[in-house]
């Protein structure tokens, strides 16, 4: 039921499988690439 769930999220999942450090440090260098790209 859980794995059905999921398995319409697949990008939910991939980032729930990340600890919650690792998935902040991710988004932050997504976000400081942004930065650069626009300025």
């Amino acid at each position: 039921m859980c794995g059905q769930h999921h398995g319409n999220k697949p990008f939910y999942h991939l980032l729930a499988g990340f600890d919650i450090q690792k998935n902040i440090m991710i988004i932050l260098l997504f976000l400081h690439k942004i930065y650069e790209f626009l300025y």
